[in-house]
């Protein structure tokens, strides 16, 4: 697991998850994002009827080796292209301390911290 704030993510086929510096366990998520994980531009976004928010995740989610398709974390498992209900909240760009470690083309101020 990468240990800076957030490490951009490589491609190969699918991104690898953003990372956040957040303690999750600091509280309990206070909203859910109801839509599905998608990717593109080299990041993992969640699409509800809302718009699309960057995904932000912390250390304790990682995607399946055997399936990059699959997130798991928290005893949770997503799956990109299901619907989901995502715990956590938003923020914007100018809280992320490492902005330069964020895919240009993701860069946007709808970012969600999924939590537990």
């Amino acid at each position: 697991m990468a240990s800076n704030s957030i490490a951009a993510g490589q491609t190969g086929g699918s991104a690898s998850l953003l990372r956040h510096k957040i303690d999750v366990n600091q509280g309990q998520p206070t909203a859910l994002l109801h839509g599905t994980i998608v990717e593109h531009d080299g990041c993992l976004w969640g699409k509800s009827e809302l718009g699309e928010y960057l995904l932000l995740w912390s250390h304790d989610y990682e995607r399946s080796s055997a399936d990059p398709a699959v997130i798991t974390g928290y005893d949770r498992t997503f799956k990109l292209g299901e619907v989901v209900a995502l715990p956590g909240g938003t923020t914007t760009l100018a809280t992320v301390a490492d902005k330069a470690s964020i895919p240009e083309a993701c860069q946007r101020d709808t970012i969600w911290i999924v939590g537990r």
